[in-house]
């Protein structure tokens, strides 16, 4: 019965993490990607450097996204203190990232450092949480291997766009149109997305239809 209830739990976690990273990924990467670029169009050349910033915390919250299933299953594996070590060593990681920075005089390095040590902080966890459910890396990394190729696909056509067209306001309107033509492959693609957008749009009418009467 525990291994049939594993089992279950084990395929939940893969099919969570698929759809995670098929609506997540994509957007997180075009503002790590064109963060800059944003900051720079929309509030002028003054805000570049916010915008530099704006694209490591963009890391650091995908990092966060990615590994959200993984740390969700703490408590159901009755593992909780690696919310405590976990806890401890984001305290060791920004005191030193902090450190590194005010040494090298680099605020920038001090984010760097920080989303880097945490990235590789949660990647162990999670291979530790996958070796106790007794999960396969390689299933695992095969549960979200379709869509990180069309990511990878995807942000590589708009890093050649970036390279290759100078206005930013054209740059950021076909980033809108790529954004939308992966959504909408997405959907298609997706069961289970398809029949929740249908759901969401079939209430919306219904509410426009009570409140126009």
């Amino acid at each position: 019965a525990n291994a049939r209830h594993r089992g279950g739990f084990n395929e939940l976690l893969l099919k969570i993490n698929n759809k995670l990273h098929s609506i997540v990924v994509l957007p997180f990467l075009i503002l790590i990607i064109f963060g800059e670029a944003m900051f720079t169009l929309f509030f002028g050349e003054n805000w570049s450097s916010a915008g530099i910033v704006f694209q490591i915390l963009a890391c650091r919250s995908l990092t966060e996204c990615l590994f959200t299933p993984g740390f969700s299953i703490i408590n159901i594996i009755q593992y909780q203190e690696l919310n405590t070590i976990k806890r401890i060593f984001n305290i060791l990681i920004i005191g030193f990232s902090f450190i590194l920075g005010g040494v090298l005089n680099n605020f920038l390095i001090s984010l760097g450092s920080l989303v880097l040590l945490e990235g590789i902080l949660y990647l162990g966890i999670n291979f530790y949480i996958l070796k106790k459910i007794k999960l396969s890396k390689k299933l695992f990394f095969r549960s979200i291997l379709d869509f990180s190729f069309l990511n990878i696909l995807t942000v590589f056509l708009l890093v050649i766009l970036k390279l290759f067209i100078a206005s930013t306001f054209l740059l950021l309107t076909l980033l809108f149109v790529v954004f939308v033509l992966y959504y909408y492959y997405i959907v298609y693609k997706d069961d289970d997305l398809y029949v929740m957008l249908n759901d969401m749009i079939l209430k919306l009418k219904k509410s426009l239809q009570s409140n126009e009467k």
